[in-house]
């Protein structure tokens, strides 16, 4: 949900961009998954969902449920990291419009020592 809170933080709910999209469907389907499978949900308990057309309606519903509350806790966290470390977002987000691209060990760089010391690639 990093990309749709970014953009939440930075432009306001109402600029979103239709690019957040992916965002909300990789978490539909993880969050998806860790309920029916992986036993991540109290309600549901540790057992696997498989879905089927036999699967009851109150079923699906509380399904639905949890996946709607781990989206959404999940949104809420990001949004609260982003807001706390603003200066960061906005240090990343400058050097991505630079670069593009980061690799693992210049977004440490940057984040530990405030700027990047290698030069962009050509």
């Amino acid at each position: 949900m990093g990309g749709r809170a970014a953009e939440e933080v930075v432009y306001g709910r109402e600029q979103v961009t239709s690019g957040a999209m992916s965002d909300i469907q990789a978490a539909t389907k993880a969050a998806h998954e860790m309920i029916r499978h992986c036993g991540f949900s109290d309600k549901i308990g540790l057992v696997s969902l498989p879905q089927s057309n036999e699967e009851s309606a109150e079923t699906r519903a509380m399904v639905d449920t949890e996946v709607r509350s781990f989206i959404e806790q999940a949104h809420s966290r990001a949004m609260e990291l982003l807001q706390k470390r603003r200066s960061e977002l906005e240090l990343l987000a400058r050097a991505l419009v630079e670069r593009e691209t980061l690799t693992g060990d210049e977004v440490r760089e940057l984040l530990s020592k405030g700027r990047l010391t290698t030069a962009p690639p050509v």
